[in-house]
């Protein structure tokens, strides 16, 4: 079987049911096998190469791995009509303004945009290759479930890529399935703030929805926080008003009682 009718997991030679942890380790080792810089004249194997860096993005993104698995199931083509980033225009699932934009914003890992950066220029760069792999396995846990795991992972990101706005959008994202919802606005803002300063500027539609779901999540939980302090109040007030009621009764009455002395008073034989 040539090259191009390959699979991308034979490409790796990983089993169709390796998890990230296999796929990653199978990568480093294959990488050191065609790496450019062990052949710097050699167009095959950097060929070879740039396959390979193409076979571990698909397979390490668990959105496209799914897509990818349905296409080689419904061909016997293989891997050799697959369209890499074809999934994006078919399912709608760009968190940010279009699907290019998240690709985008996953290769250039850090705060700014390298001149003619591609996915294989980046994973030529071991630091950033690190980043890039950290961020999917943070994926990958958070979509099996690992929300936990993943938003630890989200954070280290956050620390080592700031104006990243796709790690922006996760963390956000697992924060909110904690219930920790001032939490998840915080980056929600930041990422459409960091956004606002793009040349030209993001819209990031689904940030904004997102900031408006969770400030209701937080507004019906503030809601009844101050719901229950505005019934503390008003219990507060009526018993005032009530203690202030029994208050002038009680100084009515002394009035009362004191004109009643003096026309008795008046009333007396001398």
């Amino acid at each position: 079987m040539g090259m191009q009718a390959q699979t991308y997991y034979e490409m790796l030679e990983v089993s169709p049911e390796a998890d990230f942890h296999a796929l990653k380790k199978a990568y480093y080792r294959k990488a050191k096998e065609y790496h450019p810089d062990l052949f710097p004249d050699d167009p095959e194997k950097e060929e070879q190469f740039k396959r390979l860096v193409e076979a571990f993005d698909v397979l390490s993104d668990p959105i496209r791995r799914r897509t990818y698995e349905e296409h080689i199931r419904d061909s016997s083509a293989g891997t050799e009509s697959y369209r890499p980033g074809y999934e994006y225009a078919e399912n709608e699932t760009a968190i940010m303004d279009t699907c290019a934009d998240d690709i985008l914003e996953e290769i250039i890992v850090g705060n700014t945009i390298p001149r003619n950066t591609t996915l294989k220029t980046l994973m030529l760069d071991l630091e950033n290759t690190e980043k890039f792999i950290r961020f999917r396995e943070a994926k990958n846990l958070f979509y099996n479930g690992n929300i936990h795991e993943a938003n630890a992972l989200f954070e280290t990101a956050i620390r080592d890529s700031p104006n990243n706005i796709l790690y922006r959008y996760y963390l956000a994202r697992s924060f909110a399935l904690f219930g920790r919802w001032r939490k998840s606005e915080k980056h929600l803002q930041i990422a459409i703030r960091v956004g606002s300063m793009r040349i030209p500027p993001l819209k990031l539609t689904r940030f904004h929805n997102e900031l408006a779901w969770i400030r209701k999540n937080r507004m019906g939980i503030l809601g009844r926080l101050r719901a229950r302090a505005k019934e503390k109040e008003n219990r507060s007030v009526l018993l005032d008003e009530g203690e202030e009621m029994r208050r002038q009764a009680a100084r009515t009455l002394e009035q009362i009682h004191r004109k009643q002395e003096k026309s008795n008073s008046r009333k007396l034989p001398r």
